[in-house]
């Protein structure tokens, strides 16, 4: 059995009602979100976090944990996340992301905690 954990926020709002399948948890999944952003020197973070916004090569995103999987080239710019309530950043200069349900993994050409 499939169960959609959620509605979808990518399109247009729907005009239907949406209803859990049966048999499905009521609750959301408990999964926690584990980034690390290395670079060829050295990794700056390795930590459990709430959220991550990234500066992707179209745009900014934001990744909650149980993301479906995306793979993107980053610009240069700011990496923050959220970790239990307090925000913090890491500049990179540009390089790949690879988000999992559980993990964002940032490979940098460069960075530094600002």
């Amino acid at each position: 059995m499939s169960c959609q954990s959620r509605p979808s926020t990518w399109s247009a709002r729907s005009k239907r009602p949406w209803r859990r399948e049966p048999g499905c948890s009521s609750r959301w999944p408990e999964v926690s979100l584990q980034l690390s952003i290395v670079t060829p020197e050295r990794t700056l973070v390795e930590l459990v976090v709430d959220s991550v916004l990234a500066p992707g090569a179209e745009g900014e995103f934001g990744v909650l944990p149980a993301h479906e999987p995306y793979l993107t080239v980053l610009q240069a710019g700011e990496v923050r996340y959220e970790v239990g309530g307090q925000s913090q950043r890491v500049r990179i200069g540009g390089g790949f992301a690879e988000v999992t349900q559980e993990r964002v993994t940032v490979l940098a050409t460069s960075g530094e905690p600002t």
